[in-house]
């Protein structure tokens, strides 16, 4: 293992040729580069008598070349450029790469005509490509590899002219396939999600779902699993976003703010800001989504068959849909948790927000809200109400498993970051630390958390005298300069100064950074996870931790998800007592085991049986049942 506290190892990403087999066996050739120079040539041949045989001794070699390189200059591979007919050669190419290597696996096609001048390097263009030496292609590959890559080593991502998000770069990054998803969950599951799959595909089904933002995160909800299966699966889910409107941030904030519950009690959305709104969205839609060939056109001219909006903002769609095709059944995937605050006061300030969406909700002829039930805001008559599970990808940067040499990787990433910013690294070696991410929203429970840590460590030092105390590590991914989130960034920066002013060099407050595998690396290593609050994007944090089996302290509020009530290693705490809380960060212990329930494939089955149930025109009323179960019931 390599110290966290060592300097950050060089970033390179490699290219492979096209395969060649010939009497003797099959070569290919790999070159190596940085962003600026090329760093190394490796030439391969695998001794093999058939196609069949180089399926599977290439991938080995492949990974077996790029693991010593990397071994010998301690260098880490971001990204590999592969052969689209490579890919389909050696089919496990992809996933050995992500799993083995912790690399994005970019495969690239080649379009038939040459380039042109305005191309402008366009990665599926290649010009005299059949005459080029095996060297020179893996050189064009690992220079397209390259260039499809941004800050944090993590592929650019892209919408097309209709604001479609193009997923795992329009699905040139493949790191899962159907086999890999299939073994995550028990047949009787694959079997429902098959079911549904089939009639989608036999009746050319399509479904748009539309968000607020494409990035994902950990403290940000994505679509990017749901999307990934399902075109694996061969069913036609796409993925809509607005183009954004800076000037329309803090509305748009303000708004989530208050109907997530953690805005200024006296905050309100103004008549005026409602009108912004609208007009945003109307006119969105009118210059993305309604032009030909957009997601909200008719049915009958090309329009998807389901609408499913998941963000309060966007609810405005929900009458432009209806209004351009009556018929079209729309959904509003509802993820917001309320503890606070009469939702259905109209002398409460939040309740002009709250009225807002609900006039927009009488568009929708079904709400699909995120468990529990308990804490889910009403919005339509519960006769049009189902429940669906929390769930997390498997596969994905945030949660898949690394190997601890790609831990360490990330681990010294991200004390190069501590240092840069004047922040105390952290050595997991000699070291625990106490794990806790923020969105830099009100009522948080972070101030909570400090006292406790503060009484915490005066225990430590007391009980266990010349032990090493474990530190507090507080991230976050919003930026701490804009206008809602400053006050808060501010706020724990001075109740730190203010409140531990000795144990500062103990604590780390601190932004992370792209890829996910930064925070995926953190909390593989942490001693434990505390969450304080449930708000939209947390319940798959803490999914997260338990797919991880890692302890987790967390409000009562987030025991009632089932996923945590089935989970031995949760300590559920209050609101108020740092006492309490500071007691229970000593020793945490059992293994826990993710559901079929959790996974991906649950959840893509559900959304299989919302969009084959309600396609044909079939009247759902769930009455506040479990939608899982539902979809169960309709297989039968």
């Amino acid at each position: 293992m390599t110290p966290w506290t060592d300097p950050p190892s060089t970033v390179v990403y490699a290219g492979i040729s096209e395969l060649e087999i010939e009497d003797a066996g099959a070569q290919f050739a790999i070159v190596i580069r940085t962003p600026s120079e090329l760093a190394g040539f490796i030439e391969c041949k695998v001794p093999c008598d058939s196609f069949q045989e180089a399926s599977t001794a290439v991938p080995t070699l492949i990974l077996k070349e790029l693991t010593s390189y990397r071994d010998l200059h301690n260098e880490k591979f971001a990204g590999v450029a592969i052969p689209r007919e490579l890919s389909k050669k050696c089919p496990s190419l992809c996933w050995k790469v992500w799993k083995g290597l912790d690399a994005v696996p970019l495969v690239i096609g080649r379009n038939p005509r040459e380039r042109t001048h305005g191309d402008q390097g366009e990665i599926a263009t290649f010009q005299g490509w059949e005459e080029k030496h095996m060297d020179e292609q893996a050189d064009s590959m690992v220079r397209k590899c390259i260039r499809s890559f941004g800050i944090g080593h993590v592929p650019l991502l892209h919408l097309d002219l209709h604001g479609r998000v193009e997923v795992d770069s329009d699905f040139r990054v493949q790191f899962a396939d159907t086999a890999d998803y299939l073994q995550t969950v028990e047949p009787s599951t694959w079997s429902l999600a098959q079911h549904y799959v089939k009639d989608l595909k036999s009746r050319q089904i399509k479904a748009a779902f539309f968000s607020i933002t494409p990035h994902g995160r950990p403290d940000v909800h994505t679509r990017h699993a749901l999307i990934r299966l399902s075109h694996c699966l061969g069913v036609d889910f796409r993925w809509y976003v607005p183009r954004p409107r800076p000037g329309l941030l803090p509305i748009i904030r303000k708004m989530d703010n208050i109907l997530q519950g953690v805005n200024d009690p006296v905050e309100r959305l103004t008549a005026d800001e409602e009108l912004r709104i609208l007009e945003w969205v109307y006119t969105t839609a009118k210059r993305y989504w309604l032009t030909k060939g957009g997601p909200l056109r008719p049915i009958s001219e090309g329009g998807v068959d389901l609408i499913v909006i998941d963000d309060g903002i966007m609810a405005p769609l929900a009458l432009i849909s209806k209004q351009t095709d009556p018929a079209r059944p729309v959904i509003f995937e509802n993820r917001l948790h309320i503890h606070r605050g009469p939702v259905d006061d109209p002398l409460s300030p939040g309740y002009h927000a709250w009225d807002f969406l609900r006039a927009r909700l009488k568009f929708v002829d079904l709400l699909v809200s995120q468990e529990p039930k308990g804490f889910a805001p009403r919005l339509m008559p519960e006769k049009k109400v189902g429940y669906i599970p929390v769930a997390v990808d498997q596969f994905d940067g945030s949660n898949k498993h690394l190997h601890d040499c790609d831990i360490d990787f990330y681990g010294r990433e991200f004390n190069s970051i501590c240092r840069l910013t004047g922040k105390s690294v952290i050595d997991p070696q000699n070291e625990q630390y106490i794990l806790h991410l923020v969105q830099l929203i009100p009522n948080e429970g972070t101030t909570l958390l400090l006292d406790a840590y503060k009484i915490f460590h005066a225990q430590c030092k007391a009980e266990l005298p010349g032990t090493p105390v474990p530190k507090l590590l507080i991230c976050h991914y919003r930026s701490p300069n804009n206008e809602q989130s400053a006050p808060i960034y501010a706020e724990i920066l001075s109740y730190i100064e203010q409140n531990l002013p000795d144990l500062a060099h103990s604590i780390c407050f601190i932004q992370l950074r792209p890829p996910d595998q930064l925070w995926n690396a953190l909390l593989s290593k942490a001693m434990v996870l505390v969450q304080l609050c449930d708000a939209e994007g947390i319940p798959e944090v803490l999914l997260s931790a338990v797919q991880k089996q890692k302890p987790i302290l967390a409000s009562r509020h987030c025991g009632y998800f089932s996923f945590l009530q089935e989970s031995g290693d949760l300590l559920l705490v209050g609101g108020e007592d740092a006492d309490s809380l500071s007691g229970h960060l000593l020793g945490l212990t059992e293994d826990r085991v993710l559901s079929d329930r959790a996974t991906t494939v649950c959840n893509a089955a559900i959304w299989f049986f919302l969009a084959s149930k309600l396609s044909k025109g079939e009247k759902l009323e769930p009455s506040g049942a479990d939608i899982y179960t539902l979809a169960q019931q309709g297989m039968a």
